[in-house]
């Protein structure tokens, strides 16, 4: 109400402006919307969500991933506090996080020869939570899902498949299983 009050003191031509920027803004989230309802369409269709039309671009893989992500746990409070994280790191930092990120991946690598539930692999496991934690509060349920995509997403099984000649998006994922389950 105070800032229905605040609007109304403004002379006719700024309220005009105000009112402009609020229908762009409600433009684009209809437009949004709509988008979002044609892909809940399609994968209501059966469609398989990674061939959503929502996810079909030019854009780099990485781009396509983030905006999976939004579509998918965009409104939830995980990922609102992953993006805020994200924000407010610098361009240098965010690579440094991801650089970290991918040398615990390597290093989980090396072991493939080892038992998914050794004490190694499951340190390293835990440093790859505690990696993760920096982004974001992670429980069970949000790891078993990170895990389930390693393994079932294509996309992600071929990312992970590179580090090893082993099949090493199963054996992250029965590692991370592991870990959550003991």
């Amino acid at each position: 109400m105070k800032e229905i009050a605040d609007i109304l003191k403004l002379t006719r031509q700024e309220q005009q402006q105000i009112l402009k920027n609020q229908k762009q803004t409600l433009l684009s989230r209809k437009q949004r919307l709509e988008t979002i309802m044609v892909a809940l369409e399609e994968y209501v269709s059966g469609n398989d969500i990674s061939n959503l039309q929502i996810f079909n671009s030019s854009l780099p893989l990485k781009e396509q991933y983030a905006n999976e992500a939004r579509f998918i746990y965009g409104e939830t409070e995980t990922y609102k506090e992953f993006n805020e994280t994200l924000e407010k790191l610098s361009p240098d930092d965010k690579e440094e996080r991801f650089q970290s990120m991918e040398e615990i991946f390597k290093q989980i690598a090396f072991c493939v020869d080892q038992n998914p539930s050794s004490d190694e692999v499951q340190r390293l496991i835990e440093e790859w939570k505690k990696n993760l934690m920096q982004f974001m509060t992670c429980d069970a349920e949000l790891l078993a899902c990170i895990a389930n995509t390693y393994k079932f997403d294509a996309r992600f099984k071929n990312y992970f498949n590179q580090y090893s000649n082993e099949d090493f998006a199963d054996f992250l994922y029965s590692a991370i299983m592991h870990n959550i389950n003991r």
